[in-house]
């Protein structure tokens, strides 16, 4: 079952094949372009745009979503199980979108 949207894969798959093991540039981004992006898509949004912020919502969608936690850990690269639930324990899916929500204007589904 998919996860995710068509443009989604489209653009994974774009990365996969450009993937360079050493991590300098992503899509023609370095670290610092990629920082600059996410600070004006915070900017704009309201919404938090960080890597963490990703990562813990990564870990609550996967768990809404019925996946268990050890699964979310090795997909996350998470060191331990306990920072998997802590995430997934303290940010309900619920919660999450009371925030998303109005910055994107979408109802709950």
């Amino acid at each position: 079952m998919r996860r995710f949207g068509s443009l989604t894969e489209t653009y994974l798959n774009a990365w996969l094949t450009e993937f360079q093991p050493n991590g300098a540039v992503i899509w023609g981004l370095n670290r610092w372009g990629i920082v600059s992006m996410l600070n004006r898509l915070e900017k704009e949004t309201g919404l938090p745009c960080n890597p963490h912020t990703f990562r813990r919502t990564f870990a609550c969608l996967l768990r809404k979503a019925g996946v268990d936690p050890m699964t979310i850990k090795d997909l996350g690269r998470w060191e331990s199980l306990e920072m998997v639930q802590r995430y997934t324990r303290s940010v309900t899916f619920e919660d999450s979108m009371k925030h998303y929500q109005g910055a994107v204007g979408v109802g709950a589904s």
